[in-house]
């Protein structure tokens, strides 16, 4: 834990003076408040060490000359404002931003040279008339580089700056009522996340187990979570929403977490800060006290504008009975698919593959499964009638393509690794399967994303494992076209830097370029480096390219994390397994954060 007192370079807080809109020619309104905290990650200055670490306002970055403020609006990939102030007088100009909404304020710091070295950006906010003044923390950190998360909170006069964790607040309140000494844990894997609206990142369920992935064995957990936390990256605070209130006890019906805990499950967005929650694996007490491993059945609905103690809930039918899947399953994929617009839209999730129980089945057998399953929202109705694309698949990969169809790639089945692809089109009254073509290489824990432009059918694959047990892994990277007429071709002179498997990949908004983080090498090791695929344009040769350089290392060596992009430009990283030292392998509760520099607008 850092304790500060004094900003080192920057802003504790600056007046905003709005100017008119286009098109206005009354007399400005008088300045109003921005209120901008900072808190960096790079050297203090008061410090004669260059070494990384938290302070309070802008770090010392070697080699800063100026710091740019710009107003932005990033969904418009749109610049309103920008000043320019040399880092001499410890203070920053802000920029005269118009009315406007979903603006975003960034703060960019350069060198000599004009390069950007480091950059910071605040929550998205909207400007009018009768705005009231606004505050926001901005975490500044070196572009192309992990940083540690961090929580900032006051204490008496004192900032306190430490890392975001877990809230385990409804965890110790639970083992104090049962006169438990054992220590809470919250660290996981197998958790779903999500981003909602105004920034803040949800954390779903999860286990603490490290899991093999051998299809042979049964998948077997001691315990799995049913929390739902929120990250919210202008405090670097996680919140458990089981929480009453006033926070001071968790809600004493078990309100706000999920029914049936669950790990390997999926959290799909439907809109306006909703999510449907299907799948997993959870585990029961038997009679004879033993546990037991199955998947879930349970569809659970989470809505963040419903009232309090209201926001995770089951999903009915309509005469309020609860909702169940015909072929539970894990490790699968989901979709939501809306079909017409107004009164008339029907809205659905398809379940792909996975691994779980026999359709029509008790047993608890782990199957990988073939069959799509058909959740009809805007009826509240499981469709009886599963669509068997005859390829089980798990591992796989899924992204809806530009003309609404879905394709379906590679994956892994008992009987191998799969360089298969389907189509899947949905239509008014049927959604067919056929037959799309195959991959260059067979793989399953890969990225798979869509290409901009073009035919809207474009995908690029990257990465992967290439043998059963994540035995072998590739550094491949291919495009392909999902028509049955046109194939994948492999860009023989783009190859990742490090072969790796379980890799996740993230587009970055306004480049379109990819971001590859994480994953392992053949040797089971973890792979903590970060790669960039840069965008060159669908009809340009090549169409991505890998950028040479060195995009960062992870803070914390971790596999099968997730990476979620967040409003304010960072990719957020939690949970995962830490494997550093063999005997001690354990999910982490840690979050950190990646800054790729996507600049909106024009590059500066």
């Amino acid at each position: 834990m850092i304790k500060k007192t004094a900003a080192t370079l920057l802003i504790g807080a600056l007046g905003l003076t709005v100017a008119q809109g286009c098109g206005q020619t009354d007399v400005p309104p008088p300045p109003q408040k921005l209120k901008i905290s900072v808190v960096g990650w790079g050297p203090d200055s008061e410090s004669e060490s260059t070494e990384m670490t938290y302070v309070d306002g802008m770090p010392a970055y070697e080699g800063a000359s100026q710091v740019r403020v710009i107003g932005t609006v990033p969904a418009d990939n749109r610049i309103v404002a920008r000043e320019l102030t040399s880092v001499e007088g410890g203070a920053a100009k802000m920029p005269a931003l118009p009315y406007d909404e979903a603006m975003r304020l960034e703060l960019e710091v350069l060198d000599i040279s004009n390069e950007v070295i480091a950059t910071g950006s605040s929550s998205v906010f909207t400007i009018t008339e009768d705005t009231t003044p606004q505050a926001f923390n901005v975490m500044m950190s070196p572009i192309n580089e992990f940083s540690p998360s961090v929580a900032v909170y006051r204490q008496g006069e004192e900032r306190i700056i430490e890392d975001s964790t877990l809230d385990y607040r409804v965890e110790r309140l639970r083992l104090q009522d049962l006169n438990s000494t054992q220590p809470a844990w919250l660290g996981r894997v197998g958790h779903g996340s999500a981003v909602l609206s105004d920034g803040r990142v949800l954390i779903v369920g999860g286990t603490p187990n490290v899991l093999s992935g051998n299809l042979d064995s049964p998948i077997t957990m001691s315990s799995v979570y049913g929390d739902v936390q929120v990250y919210d990256p202008e405090t670097g605070y996680f919140t458990d929403l089981n929480l009453n209130e006033d926070e001071s006890a968790p809600q004493s019906d078990g309100k706000d977490r999920l029914t049936d805990a669950r790990a390997f499950h999926t959290v799909t967005p439907i809109g306006d800060d909703r999510f449907i929650v299907t799948g997993g694996y959870t585990v029961r007490t038997l009679p004879d006290g033993a546990k037991q491993t199955r998947p879930v059945l349970s569809i659970e609905l989470i809505n963040m504008n419903a009232p309090h103690g209201e926001r995770v809930i089951q999903v009915t039918d309509s005469i309020g009975q609860t909702l169940q899947l015909g072929t539970p399953r894990a490790y699968h994929e989901a979709v939501y698919v809306e079909q017409g617009e107004g009164d008339d839209a029907k809205l659905w999730i398809l379940l792909i593959g996975g691994r779980g129980r026999d359709s029509g089945t008790t047993q608890t057998e782990d199957k990988v499964i073939s069959e799509i399953e058909l959740i009809d929202l805007s009826g509240l109705r499981v469709i009886g009638q599963r669509v068997d694309t005859g390829v089980p698949r798990v591992d796989h990969e899924v992204q809806v393509l530009g003309d609404g169809s879905i394709l379906i790639a590679g994956g892994r089945n008992k009987d191998g690794v799969l360089a298969s692809t389907q189509l899947v089109t949905f239509g008014a009254t049927s959604v067919s399967v056929e037959d799309g073509p195959d991959l260059n290489q067979a793989r399953y824990g890969f990225g798979l994303e869509l290409v901009e432009g073009g035919s809207g059918r474009s995908v690029i694959a990257v990465g992967g494992y290439t043998a059963a047990d994540y035995a072998a892994v590739t550094d491949s990277v291919e495009l392909g076209v999902a028509n049955i007429n046109v194939g994948f071709s492999l860009l023989p002179s783009q190859k990742l830097a490090t072969a790796r498997g379980g890799l996740e990949s993230v587009v970055l908004p306004h480049s379109g370029d990819i971001m590859l983080f994480g994953g392992r090498a053949a040797d089971g090791s973890t792979v903590t480096s970060a790669e960039r695929l840069r965008f060159n344009g669908i009809t340009e040769t090549p169409p991505y390219e890998r950028v040479n350089g060195n995009f960062g290392e992870m803070r914390l060596p971790r596999y099968d994390a997730t990476y979620d992009y967040m409003t304010n430009g960072r990719v957020f990283v939690f949970g995962g397994v830490d494997q550093r030292e063999p005997m001690k392998i354990i999910a982490q509760d840690k979050a950190e954060l990646y800054n790729p520099y996507d600049p909106v607008g024009e590059v500066r």
